[in-house]
């Protein structure tokens, strides 16, 4: 951090104001894919916001509260953002009219416990939160649609695969119409419709889909941006089960790449990924080429039957014939 907003939040001085500012300092970290950097920002921004009383503030440190869970969540440190979020949701819990704020808090612990493989959790915290934002008026549809979007994906992961893919279906409808093909609430569909026909077995068509959700993906984050790995991993599974090593590794590497500088060791995607990449490559590092089909040679054709070779006797030179000739004539003219 740095200015005098840092400065006051480092010496525990700060206000809904300043607060604020430093939270879009937060953002523009983690949209460039610097999630450390934005997670300690907003941790330093929460310990200074403690002593701030009244209404603004307790919205402000909820707020930053979320934004730290997300920032920990795609770092891979799952208990600080479980913390996190629940004490975001508590404090917004005791605000009057803050029903989306709650129903955004609980779409984002379903989506904790779906990357901890809490499918039970996730499932009841979604469907919790698309009541309470059905609930709320006036309906805000694009975040509806996203509540259903982060449902379908953990339904795809319990095998609900019919709901998964209709939901998934009327939330890219919306997407597209209210966005256009270029935005990443588009990415994120694509990819989670790319999952399920993965799981469907339809592997070409979910590598199309996924392929689409990639450069979508890149267009809006770009190139480095750690939130490409996930697409880029399943892409490399899709790859793989063509029996595309080639491109499969290329893909798991390049997510591999963009994860390491940025989250822990453990995080799952990056474990992930390693391993595929070790299974696909072995210990050498190099991709190992599917085995080929065992060629089947052709009969070869029978030899013609040959008659047997005659043998020739090797003439005499033409003197000795001439010899020969004559003695025998002679003894026929003798008497």
């Amino acid at each position: 951090m740095i200015g005098r907003e840092a400065a006051t939040a480092a010496a525990g001085r700060i206000r809904p104001a300043a607060a604020a500012q430093l939270l879009g300092r937060c953002r523009a970290l983690s949209r460039g894919g610097d999630y450390a950097r934005a997670a300690a920002t907003a941790r330093e921004a929460v310990n200074a916001l403690e002593r701030a009383r009244g209404p603004a503030a307790t919205v402000m440190m909820a707020v930053l509260l979320n934004e730290l869970g997300m920032y920990c969540k795609y770092l891979g440190r799952f208990d600080e953002a479980q913390r996190a979020y629940e004490r975001s949701l508590g404090l917004l819990e005791q605000l009057p009219g803050r029903d989306a704020d709650v129903a955004s808090g609980l779409h984002n612990l379903a989506g904790l416990a779906h990357i901890r493989g809490h499918l039970d959790l996730a499932v009841r915290l979604a469907r919790r939160g698309i009541a309470v934002r059905t609930a709320g008026a006036p309906l805000d549809r694009l975040r509806l649609a996203a509540d259903e979007a982060a449902l379908a994906a953990i339904l795809v992961d319990r095998g609900e695969l019919p709901q998964a893919e209709r939901l998934l279906g009327d939330c890219l409808a919306t997407f597209l119409q209210a966005h256009g093909p270029v935005h990443h609430d588009v990415a994120v569909t694509l990819h989670n419709l790319g999952s399920l026909r993965h799981r469907m077995g339809a592997h070409a068509a979910a590598a199309r889909t996924l392929r689409r959700s990639l450069t979508v993906k890149r267009a809006c984050l770009g190139r480095r941006h750690p939130d490409l790995a996930v697409t880029l991993y399943n892409l490399a599974r899709c790859a793989a089960v063509l029996g595309r090593v080639q491109p499969a590794v290329r893909h798991l590497r390049e997510a591999v790449a963009v994860l390491r500088p940025v989250v822990a060791e453990s995080q799952p995607t990056l474990v992930a990924c390693r391993a595929e990449l070790r299974r696909l490559t072995g210990v050498n590092g190099r991709a190992r080429s599917p085995r080929p089909a065992p060629r089947v040679r052709a009969a070869r054709p029978a030899a013609p039957v040959r008659s047997p070779r005659r043998r020739w006797h090797r003439p005499a030179d033409a003197r000795t014939r001439t010899c020969r000739w004559r003695r025998a004539r002679r003894r026929r003219r003798s008497p």
